[in-house]
């Protein structure tokens, strides 16, 4: 087996990430993704990323929910918000986003992908900060994907 490269420089990184990207996202186009950790929306697949550290990567600690846009219309996000958050609070997920807050990050991810018809996933995590079994010290996150309105099962 050959050695492995350790490379720290950003970006030779991202220009990996984007050479991967192109090989495995056939069929499994995503059109914007919004991160709290960046504070960003960004349309190119090589850069919607979620950190390892990230309590709901290596501890399943968050909660996620899904709603359709048909038209460029947000089907019933006053309900599904109103259930993500009663989610994360049953599931103990700390932070201080509020259901408006929530709503324009979400509605601005719409607007940056330029597409009418999709689905929105969104998750809210315990959040970043370390590998431990317990939050503490974490800064919680959110991420919001957008992709077409097709059902796949791969």
């Amino acid at each position: 087996m050959p050695a492995i490269e350790v490379i720290n420089d950003a970006a030779e990184l991202a220009r990996r990430a984007k050479l991967s990207a192109d090989r495995h996202t056939v069929g499994s186009e995503t059109f914007a993704f919004y991160s709290s950790v960046t504070n960003a929306i960004s349309t190119d697949v090589a850069l919607m990323q979620v950190p390892i550290d990230d309590h709901q990567v290596h501890r399943g600690h968050a909660v996620f929910d899904t709603c359709n846009v048909e038209g460029g219309r947000v089907r019933n996000l006053h309900h599904h918000l109103e259930r993500f958050l009663r989610s994360a609070k049953q599931a103990r997920v700390e932070h201080a986003y509020s259901a408006e807050q929530l709503r324009s990050l979400i509605l601005q991810t719409i607007a940056a992908s330029g597409k009418k018809d999709m689905f929105v996933r969104y998750w809210l995590s315990a959040g970043r900060g370390n590998f431990g079994w317990s939050p503490n010290g974490c800064t919680p996150t959110f991420y919001g994907k957008l992709s077409p309105r097709r059902l796949t099962c791969c």
